[in-house]
């Protein structure tokens, strides 16, 4: 057996402990990382310091092989925060590691101005390095704000293995108000709740829910604290203790602390999967290019005019709850929409060439009545005659258009069809002459 410094200076020399007490350890699946809490300043300043001067306590993670560490407790520019973080909980491969803070400083002031804990994830990309972003998790889950402030604490974050779920501990009302009022907890107890990624992997994005894990089995507010979430894998079940004694019935040894697991706080919710843009060629029918449900590389609809339908397609069929959907657009103009099965169909208009824009939904219910939670986000880019996909219209566009010119549209050069009339000819050429240089937006 062999006992290793997790808490100590890179270098192996002579005083390489800190000049701080270091605890609250979280590992990794495969134990190259461990996340940890110190208020030492002698790490390595040349990954990323402790430039503030101040004896607060900060989350670092160690990596084991490389025997670096990494702070984790700062905003997405690597900056400090003005108050203690610790309770870390990381993710199987080290990439993602939750925490909890005091300070204001990790998102905009403006943003975190609650004066009080929240718990906040820090995503260091796929290569595990300084460079990274910074989200808060502790936040509520509503139709019309999928990121609702909490005005009390919140504590005891627990990050699923996949990165995709934190679960936390907070005593504050009304987290979740779902699809009608009155909203649910007002117990005024603790409760633990999950934030978790609806789609893709970014914690910055907007495709993200907060649902409550700790009702009783009637659905109801429980009457007692409910602390110490743990999740599984893919953060889809959580465990819990709690003091409550009517979380089942009968619970017969009343006030004492029991340990309870729920499977289904968010089972049977309809997930969202992919969201095209539809768009009618003429005769030759109608083609679709994939959106993107992250903000980070995005694909380009490079077809010009015509009636638009942005289809969302979920794991299941899914209808409007009450009135119709919610939706929010950068530029869309909605002209209707319909549920047809497994997908909810947008006809819109309103795209300018060379822009960059956003698309929201919420408010639709499986036919079980499962509420698909928070709103869902899609991002595109609009770019005429980028049959190629890369932000820029060049000679490679043309060309493209040229060696299919004459051919019908299908499915393997439609793109080049950008008038939309079903056939890829001298006009599509043109257009793609007539804006060559042209670029899509970065949309950051």
């Amino acid at each position: 057996a062999t006992t290793e410094l997790v808490s100590k200076l890179r270098c192996n020399c002579t005083g390489q402990q800190f000049d701080g007490n270091s605890h609250d350890p979280a590992i990794s699946g495969t134990g190259r990382y461990v996340a940890f809490v110190t208020a030492s300043e002698y790490l390595d300043f040349d990954v990323v310091g402790d430039s503030d001067n101040i004896k607060q306590e900060n989350v670092w993670v160690r990596d084991m092989t490389s025997n670096k560490s990494i702070r984790a407790s700062v905003d997405t520019d690597e900056d400090d925060t003005n108050s203690n973080s610790g309770n870390p909980s990381i993710s199987d491969s080290g990439r993602y590691v939750a925490f909890t803070t005091g300070g204001s400083l990790l998102i905009p002031r403006s943003a975190d101005d609650n004066n009080t804990t929240d718990v906040y994830v820090r995503d260091m990309g796929a290569s595990i390095s300084w460079q990274g972003t910074t989200a808060r998790v502790s936040v509520g889950s509503s139709f019309f704000n999928n990121a609702v402030q909490l005005s009390t604490f919140s504590e005891t974050p627990f990050m699923s293995a996949d990165g995709t779920a934190v679960a936390f501990v907070t005593a504050q009302d009304g987290v979740n108000c779902g699809l009608l009022p009155p909203c649910p907890d007002q117990n005024g107890k603790k409760d633990v709740y999950v934030r978790y990624l609806t789609s893709g992997d970014s914690w910055t994005s907007s495709n993200q829910a907060t649902d409550r894990a700790t009702r009783n089995q009637n659905g109801a507010d429980a009457n007692g604290d409910s602390t110490f979430p743990s999740l599984t894998r893919n953060g889809s079940v959580v465990a819990f203790a709690s003091l409550a004694s009517d979380m089942i019935t009968p619970d017969v040894n009343g006030v004492l602390s029991d340990v309870y697991v729920n499977a289904g706080f968010r089972s049977g919710t309809p997930v969202l999967q992919s969201v095209v843009s539809r768009k009618t060629h003429g005769p030759a029918g109608d083609f679709d290019v994939p959106l993107n449900l992250t903000g980070s590389v995005l694909n380009v609809e490079d077809r010009a005019g015509g009636p638009t339908q942005l289809v969302f397609t979920f794991n299941e069929p899914v209808q409007y709850a009450g009135s119709g959907p919610v939706y929010a657009a950068s530029e869309l103009i909605v002209d209707s929409y319909m549920p047809i099965g497994n997908d909810l169909i947008f006809n819109v208009h309103g795209a300018t060439n060379q822009s960059c824009g956003w698309f929201q939904i919420g408010n639709f219910v499986d036919a079980s009545g499962n509420a698909v939670n928070g709103l869902n986000t899609v991002y595109y880019r609009s770019l005429q005659a980028d049959s190629t996909n890369n932000t820029l219209v060049n000679s490679n566009d043309v060309l493209n258009a040229k060696l299919v010119s004459g051919q019908v549209a299908n499915g393997a050069n439609f793109r080049t069809d950008v008038n939309l009339d079903g056939e890829v000819d001298a006009a599509d050429i043109l257009r793609a002459k007539a804006r060559i240089n042209h670029s899509a937006p970065s949309c950051q």
